[in-house]
């Protein structure tokens, strides 16, 4: 698909090549980012994606410290796209139009391919090599030495912010079941063991596949949680397709992933039970995040079929504080 540049990508994508030496002929938009213009380009046959935020969205330091994270995991052979520096040797680039400032970045294309929603969900040995990858990635965590304070805590979620924005005043319930679940989340105890920095919105989009190698991308959302949190997330878009009319499938469903997930997950990194019993918080958090993306990008009068079903049934959820599939001890059985 071709998307269209407007004036200030153009412009943008003028400045940002002469600072990674790119032919603007050679750079050809790559998506509608939520957050972030995202741009593709080739260097000989190399692949290589740039990235463009605004500074209102993400801070210097902000970024600078996703960029740091990502190194450190890949010393620890956790599978990342990794950031390549500019003609200037910098990680990041300022950009300044007008009165607006921007940072560009660039990042080598992990290899591989998307893997379709169909095929993921059928998909045992990868549900055991996500959960191997994640443990992978929260042991690197651990031993991190960079500044958590300069990655943002999971309560600054940009969704989550924009929730009133997005949300309409009158949804009062809505808002009102976000504020009680934020402060049920403020409860939990927070310690090196359990918290750190996770990536944040591991879902079939931000990794590619090579052969069952899996390379994760897409570390935006990086963010200060417990580690159960990343679990979650993964669980809540391996189910969220399933809506009320098969509960049961669902519940299934999440076992079937969960045993897979963490039979790899243990090998790197312990599995506490009782953070385990705390995912059903997270999966009511993430319905949460991901409903604001549903009122900021779809036109909810015009809804049909699963789309329809699912904000009826999602908005049941959120209004009665209930996650989308509960803890069960069978997860715990691989």
């Amino acid at each position: 698909m071709i998307y269209e540049l407007d004036p200030i990508e153009k412009e943008l994508i003028r400045v940002a090549s002469q600072k990674y030496d790119i032919q603007q002929s050679d750079i050809f938009k790559h998506g509608r980012g939520f957050q972030n213009y995202v741009y593709e380009y080739y260097i000989d046959e190399n692949q290589y994606i740039l990235r463009i935020s605004k500074a209102s969205t993400r801070s210097d330091k902000e970024i600078l410290s996703e960029l740091n994270f990502l190194n450190h995991l890949s010393q620890f052979d956790v599978s990342v796209s990794l950031p390549v520096k500019s003609l200037n040797g910098l990680l990041l680039e300022k950009i300044t139009l007008g009165k607006d400032n921007y940072y560009a970045v660039t990042f080598e294309k992990a290899s591989g391919t998307h893997i379709t929603y169909p095929d993921y969900m059928n998909n045992q040995e990868l549900f055991y090599r996500l959960g191997k990858l994640t443990g992978k990635l929260h042991k690197a965590s651990k031993a991190f030495s960079g500044d958590l304070n300069d990655r943002i805590s999971w309560t600054e979620n940009y969704y989550l912010n924009k929730f009133t924005k997005f949300v309409p005043s009158e949804e009062v319930d809505k808002i009102n079941s976000l504020r009680k679940q934020i402060n049920e989340i403020e409860k939990i105890q927070k310690t090196s063991k359990n918290f750190g920095l996770i990536h944040g919105d591991i879902n079939v989009g931000n990794f590619f596949v090579d052969d069952n190698h899996i390379t994760l991308f897409d570390f935006d959302e990086c963010q200060n949680s417990w580690y159960v949190e990343d679990i979650a997330i993964q669980l809540f878009y391996t189910v969220y397709v399933f809506c009320d009319d098969s509960i049961e499938e669902r519940q299934k469903k999440a076992t079937e992933f969960m045993q897979h997930f963490l039979k790899g997950y243990e090998l790197e990194h312990d599995v506490e039970v009782e953070m385990l019993k705390l995912i059903p918080k997270f999966l009511i958090l993430r319905e949460m995040i991901v409903h604001v993306g549903m009122y900021k990008m779809w036109d909810l009068s015009t809804l049909t079929g699963w789309a329809q079903y699912y904000y009826r049934d999602s908005s049941k959820r959120i209004r009665d504080l209930t996650p989308i599939v509960e803890f069960d001890t069978e997860w715990c059985n691989y």
